[in-house]
Parts: C-alpha cells; structure tokens; sequence
C-alpha cells in the first residue's frame, strides 16, 4: 500500500484517523443534541471507521480508481439520524444545515458541505427533494444538491461535511479535517437498508468475502419487493399522522387551512417611518413581507393535506424574529405610545403566521407560543385572536380554537360598530386588517362550529352547530369576496348543507331550505369557477358528494373523475388522496355514500 509523502506508513495514517475519529464524534453528537436536532428523530446512531475498515475500503477503491488515496474517504466518522415520519427528515435536514452557519456549533467546520445527496426511492423523498435545495440555497447558494437513483431503490439524504479543528497527526495538507457523513433516513428505510447491506451490498463489493449467505440470483428481485412494501410502511405511517394531526381526513375538504396573509400595506410602513424607525429595519421588514408574500403565492390553493412552500416561510421567519429580537420587550409593551409597540407585534404577528403557513408540527407548536405570547400584551386585538384561533384548530385544540375565534368575532364587532358610527380607524383594528377579516373571519368561525359539531352524539345538538356552521359562514358574503375567496366559501357552505341533510329529518324546519341550497350552491361553484376542470379536487368532492344526495343522473362519471384526479394530484398528501379515491371507488361498487 501506499505511504504519506514523508513516508509514513498508511496503517498509521489509519490508526491515527481511527483515534482521532472516536476522540471527537461524542462533541459532535453534543452539538446535533444542544441544536435540538435529536428531538425530530425516533433514534440516532454513530461509528467511527475502524482502522482495519479504513485500509480495507482503501484497498477495494484502488481496483476501480488507482489514485485514490486514505484522504479521499468522506465517512471516517459516520452519523446516522432516524426518524419515524418522512416528514421529519426536513426538518432534521435544516437543523443540520443550520448547524453549519451557527459559530456556536464549533465542532463542525463552518462551511458549506462539501457534497449533498438525495437518494431518490419510489416515495420516500421524492417530494422532498426540492425543498431540500431550497433550504441548501438559503444558507449556500452556490452549493448543488445531487439527486441520484439507485437501481436497488435506496432512499435516504447523505450529507458530507468536516470536524471543525485541522488534523496534524496526518500529513494530508494543512487544512485537512477530519470527514464526517451524516445520512438522515426514516426507521423503515433504515431497516430495509440493513437487510440490503448485509445481503446485498456486502456481496456485491465485497466487503465480506467469507459471508455463508450468498445472495440467489432472485435476490435483487426480493429487495425490490421488500422495497415496496418499505415505501408503503413509510406513506402509511405518513397518512397516520397526518389523521391524528388533522383530527380528521375530512377536514381537507372543507376550505380552512390556507393561512392568508394580510395584503402588504403601504400605510404600515408609513407609520413605521413617521415612528423614526431606522431604515434598515424597515428594509428588513419589507423584505421578509416580499418573501411571505412569494411563499404565498407559490403555495397557492392551499388546504389540509397540501404541501406549502415551508422553505420561504422559514426564511421569512427568521428575518422577523431577528428584527423582533433586536426589539427591547420590557420597553415595547410598557405603553401602547411606545415607539416599538406596534412594530413588535407586527415582527412577532408575521413570524408566527410564517410558522403557521408550513402546516407542520413542529413550526405550528412554535407559532402557538407565539401567538401566546402576543396575546399577553395585545390582548384587545382582533387580528391577534383570530390568528391564535386559526393556529389552534390546525393542531386539534377545537374548543380553545372557538373560544378564540368567539373571542375575535366580538372585539371586530365592537371596533366595526365604532367606525360605522364615524370613529377612525385605529391600531387595534387598522383598515387592512377590518376588510381582510370582513370574509375570512365569519368563514374560520363557521369552520371551528363545525369542528365542534364533530365532537357531538346528540343528533339535536348537531344539527344546531351545523346550521350555526352554515349561517355564520355565509355573513362571509356580505363583504364581496374576490372569486377565489368566494369559491371557497361556497364550498364549505355546500359542505354543511350536505351534513345537515344527511342527518336531519325533513320536518326539521331548516331541511327544505338546507336541501334546496345542494342545488343553488353547485350552480354557483360552478358558474364561478368556470366547470368541473376548473375545481380543487377537494372542491370535486363536496361537487360529488352533493349530487349524490340530489340523485343526479351524471353521479357516476363524477365518481371517475373524482378518482382520476386524487391519484394523479401531485402536492395532495397521501392519506388524502387515498381516502378520496376510495370512498368514490366504493360509491361506484355498491352506492355507498362515501365516509372519510
């Protein structure tokens, strides 16, 4: 074997790798841990390549490539992170990438990895692939992600960076560090992936020449079953999940969870100048809005069970929190003629509804201690409440979520009762947040009693909350909602007088009117939307489910479309889509109407 150029000998360069290996991956392991990166993970794993294993990779490379050299390794120091959700590998992913900008995190080199990898499977990451390069463009915009297949099917993320302190002991150079890759995978994967290293991949590179298993020349095949049912474990833990998080799959189809922001308002940061704000506050401030603003905008149509833009979101987000952070609390809050009374909580507002806007957990738990926190000190505002009820219904808290949303109906009444009387508009209720709240408000409030309305047995009782549902929905029309908005609202109005019937018998004297409004409210939809092709698949549902209950003759080719669309549906959550076509597969076979 070769030696170092000052003639070391290369098992000593291995050895050295191998104990300086051990000596530091427990300071690295401290540091994923203090960055709370082990707390989206069911279990993490390390190895330090051994000095035996470090000269036989060495010797299997050089077959293929004869210059390779022991400084050419990229996994002397070897971690694991394992996760039961794929959904939680973002999230794992941006904390190590974090990691690597953060001057705190010493143990790791502060610098872009050297190689990024995504391991394509039939569904682990596929979908995650591009968020992933958002999050690598936000803190490395030079850095290519690499998105490979392999032909056994293995999915996982490989990161490959470097211990922060140069290596002496080994003459690679003054500025060699030690190689660290770090694989992010869920706990199917890793198990699938164990199987085929010890049968498979062992085999095939022969890594184990005395292994008493040879692999049948069926093997390949096996794997690839095995992989299937892999990816399946992987979407259905997923659609568990989802379930549990959004208390029901059917929540997807009632028109709630797109978190819209108030449009940018010049007057703000008119106000924000006339307060002698420094300017490059305010040019941070504009800049986080444009790119709440953007992530919006690419989000689109957005509602339970949709993938928003989480990346953007998040780095709007960080940008609040620093301007907000830059901010003395004790001093903001003190009196609301306080310099920074209003730009606090409009930094603290924006980054809690960034949080809100990703629809995921862990960003949603964050937004509630946000929202938390504001209504401490703003209390009065009406904005605030809605917000706090808004976050509360997406993580299954229902009766605060309507205590809130009550709570924010009555003070946007009291304010609007004063500015019909001539009073001007105020902070606590500025003209941008009264006619964004005008049609969104009523539409959220109906949505949580018909959250409630979930919770009830009593037939009686129920019938009561959904009409409540119905009739607090529709004041959302008062306010001439754009088309898209409106859309949205018929839904969901279609979605309660179809719940209402379904239960209600017809001498309960809202029957004929709720039945009459199954005919009115499809013409609308449609009329709005332009037809069928036109509607959110979720909208295809309510469409579907409503003539059903009017006995429409063209109920079956709805049924196919219906189908078709949730299984090709590209940025519709699984459990979603599997629910949707099912229960139309089902109308089909027996006339079952459908139940998610």
């Amino acid at each position: 074997m070769a030696s170092s150029s000052q003639g070391n000998p290369t098992q000593l360069i291995a050895a050295h790798l191998e104990s300086e290996g051990s000596r530091v991956v427990g300071s690295l392991l401290d540091n994923l841990i203090s960055a709370g990166i082990t707390k989206d993970c069911y279990a993490y794993r390390f190895r330090v390549k051994s000095k035996k294993d470090i000269l036989n990779k060495l010797s299997r490379k050089i077959k293929t490539k004869p210059d390779y050299q022991l400084k050419n390794i990229t996994d002397v120091i070897g971690i694991r992170i394992v996760t039961l959700f794929k959904s939680d590998m973002l999230n794992v992913y941006r904390g190590l990438i974090n990691i690597l900008v953060d001057k705190k995190a010493s143990n790791f080199q502060q610098a872009a990895p050297e190689e990024v990898i995504v391991y394509l499977g039939e569904s682990v990451c596929q979908e995650l692939a591009k968020e992933i390069e958002k999050i690598t463009k936000e803190k490395f915009s030079d850095l290519a992600v690499l998105v490979r297949n392999s032909e056994e099917g293995y999915s996982s993320i490989h990161v490959i960076c470097r211990y922060a302190k140069p290596m002496e002991e080994v003459d690679f150079g003054p500025e060699y560090r030690l190689p660290i890759e770090v694989q992010i995978r869920t706990v199917f994967e890793d198990a699938w992936g164990e199987i085929e290293h010890k049968y498979g991949y062992e085999f095939r590179e022969g890594k184990n020449p005395n292994q008493s298993a040879i692999p049948s020349k069926n093997t390949l095949d096996h794997f690839r079953v095995l992989k299937k049912f892999t990816d399946a474990c992987v979407e259905y833990a997923e659609c568990i999940r989802t379930e549990c998080i959004s208390s029901d799959v059917i929540e997807g189809q009632i028109s709630y969870t797109k978190t819209i922001p108030v449009e940018s308002d010049a007057a703000l940061i008119d106000k924000f100048k006339n307060l002698g704000l420094d300017p490059q506050f305010i040019e941070q401030y504009c800049k986080a809005r444009k790119l709440r603003d953007k992530a919006a905008k690419e989000s689109g149509r957005t509602s339970d069970g949709r993938i928003p833009i989480a990346a953007t979101y998040i780095q709007a987000s960080e940008i609040f929190r620093k301007l907000s952070e830059s901010i003395n609390l004790s001093e903001a809050v003190s009196s609301a003629a306080s310099q920074y009374y209003l730009p606090y909580y409009y930094c603290k507002m924006n980054e809690a509804l960034c949080y809100m806007s990703t629809n995921l957990p862990d960003y949603l738990k964050e937004a509630l201690n946000i929202y938390q926190h504001i209504g401490q000190y703003y209390e009065q505002f009406p904005l605030a409440q809605m917000r706090f009820g808004q976050v509360c219904t997406k993580l299954g808290k229902a009766d605060e979520a309507l205590q809130r949303l009550e709570r924010a109906s009555e003070l946007f009444e009291h304010e609007s009762n004063l500015y019909k009387n001539g009073r001007d508009f105020t902070d606590i209720l500025p003209r941008s947040d009264y006619e964004f709240m005008l049609s969104i408000l009523p539409k959220l409030l109906g949505y949580a009693y018909w959250k409630k309305s979930k919770s009830i047995s009593d037939p009686k009782e129920k019938l009561k909350y959904l009409r409540l549902s119905y009739t607090t929905t529709e004041k959302s029309l008062d306010s001439k909602p754009p088309k898209e908005t409106k859309l949205g609202i018929y839904n969901n109005l279609l979605y309660y007088c179809i719940e209402f019937v379904r239960i209600s018998s017809p001498d309960n004297p809202h029957f004929l009117e709720m039945k009459t409004n199954l005919t009115e409210y499809c013409q609308k939809m449609l009329t709005i939307s332009g037809g069928l092709d036109k509607f959110a698949v979720e909208e295809l549902d309510t469409f579907f489910k409503a003539k059903i209950l009017l006995n429409s003759s063209d109920v079956s080719d709805l049924a196919k479309q219906l189908i078709a669309r949730a299984l090709t549906e590209k940025n519709l959550n699984d459990q979603v889509k599997l629910s949707l076509a099912t229960g139309a597969t089902e109308f089909l076979n027996d006339g079952k109407f459908p139940e998610y």
